[in-house]
């Protein structure tokens, strides 16, 4: 397992930001898959999962 800053997650305004933040989908380096905000692993990159960009996007 890789630690929690080897990684990364979308920000607020869209942008891949490093490191890991509770309550966001988290790619870790060198990995294929990526987890959910929930934690659940998704068998894509992060890059390409629609649901996991769209909720990671400010909402009014």
């Amino acid at each position: 397992m890789t630690a929690m800053d080897d990684g990364w997650h979308y920000g607020p305004d869209g942008e891949p930001v490093r490191g890991f933040l509770e309550g966001t989908a988290f790619q870790p380096d060198d990995t294929r898959d990526h987890m959910d905000a929930w934690g659940s692993v998704h068998p894509e990159n992060l890059k390409d999962c629609g649901p996991c960009r769209s909720s990671a996007a400010l909402t009014d």
